[in-house]
C-alpha cells in the first residue's frame, strides 16, 4: 500500500505542476503579443517563464502536502461532531475579490465513515448533518457526485497513508461561468479535493476520515498571477477584509 500511496502522491504533484504551470506559460506568452504584431520570445526568456511556472507548481504541491498533514492530525483525534466543527472553524484561508479579501473555510466537508461505508459524522459548512441524512458511501451512487470511490480506495490504505481523490465538481456551462472582468458575477466552479485516511481506535481500524478541500483555495494560488516579459507577478490584493 505504501508504494501505491507514493505513486499517488507523485502523480498528484506532477499533475498539479503540469496543470498549474501551463496557464502561466500560455498567458505569459500571450501577454507579450499585441494585435497585428509579434514580439519574439528568446530562449532565455522562455526558460525563465518555465522556471517560474515550476516554482508556482511547487507552491501548490506544498499547499496540498499541508492538507495531507491536516488529515493525519485530525485522524489522530477521537471522532466527534464537536472536534470536527472546531477543526472546521480553525482552518481558514484568504480569498481575494474586487471588494476586498474574504476569509473562507478551507474545507467544504469533514466526515467520519465506519468500516462498512456508513457515515457516522458529516460536517457541511460548519454544521453537523442530521442522522437521517447520513449516507452509505460504500455505494458510489450515494456519494455527492454519484461516482466517487474514495471509500473503497481508503480501505486499501495503511495507518498514516492518505488517499487523494481526483478533483470532483459539477460542470458549469461557459455562458454562465465566472470569467474575471468578462463575467465577474458568473457562477464559480465549486470543486472539492478529498483527502482520505484511516482512523484507528485501540489499535483497530475504526473507519475513515474524509476531508474535502474547497478547490477555491488551490485556484487562489494562481488566479492572481499575471504574465509579463520578466515572467509572472502576483497582483496585490485589497487590504480590506470582510465576511
Amino acid at each position: 500500500a505504501s508504494d501505491v500511496y507514493k505513486r499517488q502522491v507523485e502523480a498528484g504533484e506532477a499533475e498539479a505542476k503540469m496543470i498549474l504551470s501551463t496557464p502561466v506559460l500560455v498567458h505569459g506568452i500571450e501577454d507579450m503579443a499585441t494585435e497585428g504584431s509579434y514580439i519574439a520570445v528568446s530562449e532565455t526568456s522562455l526558460r525563465a517563464l518555465e522556471l517560474r511556472a515550476v516554482d508556482l507548481g511547487n507552491r501548490v504541491a506544498t499547499f496540498l502536502s499541508e492538507r495531507e498533514q491536516d488529515a493525519r492530525a485530525l485522524a489522530a483525534v477521537p471522532p466527534s461532531a464537536d472536534a470536527y466543527v472546531g477543526f472546521f472553524n480553525a482552518k481558514q484561508g484568504p480569498f481575494w475579490t474586487a471588494k476586498g479579501t474574504l476569509i473562507l473555510p478551507m474545507y467544504k466537508e469533514i466526515a467520519f465513515v465506519d468500516t462498512t461505508g456508513q457515515e457516522i459524522i458529516r460536517i457541511i459548512d460548519g454544521k453537523p448533518v442530521a442522522p437521517g441524512e447520513l449516507r452509505d458511501v460504500s455505494r458510489s451512487e450515494n456519494t455527492t457526485y454519484l461516482c466517487e470511490t474514495y471509500f473503497a480506495d481508503g480501505l486499501a490504505l495503511d495507518a498514516g497513508e492518505v488517499y487523494i481523490q481526483r478533483l470532483k465538481g459539477w460542470y458549469v456551462p461557459r455562458p454562465v461561468a465566472y470569467a474575471g472582468v468578462e463575467n465577474p458575477e458568473g457562477q464559480r466552479y465549486q470543486g472539492v479535493l478529498r483527502f482520505v485516511t484511516p482512523v484507528y481506535h485501540d489499535g483497530a481500524r475504526a473507519g475513515l476520515l474524509v476531508l474535502s478541500l474547497d478547490w477555491t483555495h488551490v485556484m487562489e494560488l494562481v488566479d492572481h498571477v499575471v504574465g509579463s516579459e520578466e515572467g509572472y507577478a502576483v497582483e496585490p490584493p485589497s487590504t480590506e477584509v470582510y465576511s
